[in-house]
């Protein structure tokens, strides 16, 4: 560290940022803090270390302070008061390329002026624009008018899930607009082209580049050099891309470091035909990566890559050699300067993380590989030596990237260090075949055809290739989210085994090892304690729930719905379930058998094994319904018929009572709703009521119990609905905590006004799931609490 400095302050900026994500200090509370930090590295100076520790301290503020600001900037203040789902109208400049859809159609609007219900005002900021059934194709820059519902995004809709006002605060956006069919949009006027036009132009070099990828090659083979090239993922197949990524070379398809290095490579090839001299050469590079940059959009591991790339030019430029070290801190320093945010990238985590790999390991890992007489005198030979040199590479990027990987897709390739051998020349000569395409097809379209069937059958080749090995048994680890712990641990291990001559980094990973296993060995002991816990999924207009018991035991209540296009049990509980880490559920309860709340249990059954499932009756004539009995008899899944007074002890210490329906109603063939099962959970002192779609008629029949109904938590009956939720039920169960279940913007206008206001009236705690993503709760026996 004392030769490269840099790459301290880049790890404090990185902490501070982290900070920011993780704790609530309040501005005033850490710009105070920040000052006195500096103060204190003033007064110290005369004591390095002393000096060094305050300095490296209020870099970390920075960091924090920095982040904060950034969030706090995207946000309009006044906008900021206007309920999601408000109706408003808006007028801004089309920012992106709109992206369109079969039947909708996205971009981003540059605001100019809101309307609210104090009449129109300025702003400035971004939206989101979601249009269903969009009227035209609007352009880049065209001003637009539009009126429509605003939504502020959530954290995160769902447990493990898409983090979406992250996403949208990262590229400055504040809400999201949806005109649908009550509202409408428009184009004011002509595209007004901006005096630099540099998106415009970008744009035309896309749809340029598309078009003659298009005219040359085939459509698979098109797709992905859109992706090698631009960085344009989104007409690859599905089928390729999950071969890419079980063969471990999905990396390729990203833009990133690789692909400078392509450029790199391309233009040094052109300057040495051309005989240029070395400062020419390098301005050629220099611009080369530069513009490479701007037309896949500034993605971080590119400008990353163009940042070290720069200061080597610089220094080879200036004959000044910079340490690899502080190359990679000063490319994360000014992006994370740029925009904070980047630091929760996958993209930057994924990118750094490899280059670091290969900074620190690449080289331990070919010294260890001369040890061996045989591949040391291999390397005499130039193939052999650059084959082996490679080979270190990808291994060590694949050391450092494997935390992230697992953390993030829960996947990691055994072979993609060996299939990298041959898919980074392959590539390489892919993307320099296709330039060379490119560059001749306006001059004569005969030639271009003729120089396309090198890279098409390449492409053709690795596509097969990547299929054969994706096929390996035990090529790759799927659906794996190993916990945090075990993760630095890992990174600690590796550390320590590679550390042969740095006693310090011996030292402090050897520290953390010893940590981390005295966190884990204690958590249980200390801070972790049995409950029982429920999760409330947002899965749109239907119904899904987990509860996970003291004992690791795990009851599906419904499934959510499934339609072409959407499976909730796909989508949303499964990736839940893979990634807790849950491989079976002892029990599924479908309360009743219509779509919206059995749907997406096909999709589970296909990859978690399922212990028991129970139903008010499996006599109902739905196709739909009788489609899943079929599969639960071929995976010969137990199917149980749950009757009303039944209590399950299966699940101690959490009793499941069956409290409904009247056997009549439950094999009814016509209003499947008074069919519902009710069904109350008890752990200790408290309870959690699920009625499904029981509506005032099957609650009266409840309402028999009395006292028995009193419950903490209520998943209200159908969605809200005014037939469901009567006066009398509502105050027998008074619950703390009332749960609406609820699609936005649905077609039957749930929850009915009447309901939230009694809800109201009883001073329980009403959460939307349409508003406020999906809701978790806990309990210790005592009381239950919302943990989000």
């Amino acid at each position: 560290m004392r030769k490269q400095p840099l790459i301290a302050v880049a790890l404090a900026l990185m902490v501070g940022i982290l900070s920011a994500e993780a704790s609530s200090i309040s501005l005033t509370s850490a710009i105070l803090l920040t000052s006195l930090l500096l103060i204190a590295a003033a007064v110290c100076i005369a004591w390095r270390r002393c000096c060094t520790a305050f300095l490296l301290a209020s870099i970390l503020m920075l960091g924090h302070l920095h982040s904060a600001f950034q969030k706090t900037a995207v946000i309009d203040p006044e906008l900021a008061e206007v309920p999601t789902y408000s109706f408003m109208r808006v007028i801004g400049f089309v920012d992106s390329e709109p992206a369109v859809a079969e039947k909708s159609m996205m971009f981003t609007l540059r605001l100019q002026a809101v309307a609210t219900a104090n009449g129109w005002r300025n702003t400035k900021g971004k939206m989101r624009v979601i249009v269903t059934e969009p009227p035209m194709l609007f352009h880049l820059h065209q001003q637009i008018l539009a009126s429509g519902n605003l939504v502020w995004p959530v954290a995160m809709r769902n447990p493990g899930g898409f983090a979406q006002q992250r996403y949208l605060h990262q590229h400055g956006i504040q809400a999201i607009l949806r005109v649908r069919k009550d509202g409408w949009i428009a184009a004011t006027g002509e595209a007004r082209t901006p005096l630099l036009p540099v998106q415009s132009w970008i744009s035309d070099i896309h749809h340029s580049v598309g078009a003659s990828l298009d005219s040359l090659f085939s459509k698979q083979s098109a797709d992905l050099l859109r992706g090698l090239l631009l960085g344009d993922r989104s007409e690859i197949d599905e089928s390729i891309s999950q071969n890419f990524v079980r063969s471990g070379v999905i990396h390729i398809l990203a833009v990133s470091g690789l692909h400078v290095g392509f450029v790199i490579a391309i233009c040094l090839l052109i300057a040495r035909m051309f005989r240029l001299p070395e400062r020419y050469s390098l301005v050629l590079v220099f611009c080369s990566i530069w513009i490479y940059a701007g037309i896949t959009g500034l993605k971080p591991p590119v400008v990353r890559a163009s940042i070290m790339a720069s200061i080597l030019l610089i220094g080879r430029f200036r004959d000044r050699p910079i340490a690899s070290g502080n190359l990679l801190a000063v490319a994360a320093i000014i992006l994370l300067l740029w925009n904070p945010q980047d630091l929760l990238n996958v993209g930057f985590q994924l990118s750094f993380a490899a280059v670091a790999g290969i900074l620190y390991f690449y080289p331990k890992i070919e010294m260890v590989l001369r040890k061996f007489a045989w591949i040391s005198t291999l390397y005499r030979f130039r193939f052999f030596k650059w084959m082996f040199q490679l080979l270190a590479v990808s291994t060590a990027a694949q050391i450092a990237t494997l935390p992230f990987s697992l953390h993030h897709f829960g996947t990691f390739s055994f072979i993609g260090i060996f299939a990298n051998l041959v898919m980074i020349p392959l590539v390489f000569a892919v993307v320099t075949a296709s330039f060379v395409c490119l560059l001749v097809l306006p001059a004569s379209s005969f030639l271009a055809m003729l120089a396309s069937f090198l890279p098409e059958i390449l492409l053709q080749f690795a596509f097969k290739m990547t299929a054969y090995l994706a096929a390996l048994p035990f090529a790759n680890v799927e659906n794996y989210f190993p916990p945090a712990w075990l993760l630095a641990l890992y990174l600690a291990i590796m550390l320590l085994a590679f550390a042969y001559r740095h006693f310090r980094i011996r030292f402090f990973a050897l520290c953390a090892i010893l940590c981390i296993l005295n966190v884990v060995a204690w958590q249980k002991a200390i801070w972790q304690k049995p409950t029982f816990k429920v999760i409330c999924f947002d899965i749109g207009q239907g119904d899904a729930s987990l509860l996970q018991t003291p004992t690791g035991k795990t009851i599906l209540i419904d499934a959510g719905p499934a339609s072409p296009g959407y499976d909730a049990g796909e989508r949303i509980i499964l990736p839940y379930l893979q990634r807790a880490g849950i491989k079976r559920l002892d029990a599924v309860f479908i309360t009743h058998p219509h779509l919206d709340h059995f749907g997406g249990l096909p999709s589970i059954l296909a990859k978690i094994e399922v212990e028991n499932i129970f139903f008010a009756d499996t006599s109902y004539e739905s196709e739909s319904f009788q489609d899943l009995i079929d599969i639960l008899q071929k995976l010969e899944v137990p199917v149980h018929i749950a009757q009303r007074g039944q209590v399950l002890n299966n699940f101690r210490p959490v009793k499941v009572w069956i409290a409904g329906p009247n056997p009549s109603d439950a094999k009814r063939q016509d209003h499947l709703n008074h069919a519902s099962l009710a069904l109350q959970i008890r752990y200790g002192k408290t309870a959690v009521l699920f009625t499904g779609d029981t509506e005032s008629p099957g609650e009266q029949q409840l309402l028999a119990y009395r006292d028995l109904l009193d419950s903490d938590l209520l998943q209200v009956g159908h969605h809200g609905s005014k037939t469901s939720s009567s006066q009398a039920f509502l105050e027998q169960v008074t619950p703390k905590f009332a749960v609406l279940s609820l699609g936005a913007f649905n077609r039957f206008q749930h929850p009915a006004p009447e309901v939230t206001a009694k809800l109201a009236a009883l001073g329980c705690d009403t959460l939307r799931t349409d508003l406020s993503g999906a809701f978790v709760f806990s309990s210790n026996g005592e009381r239950i609490t919302r943990i989000k």
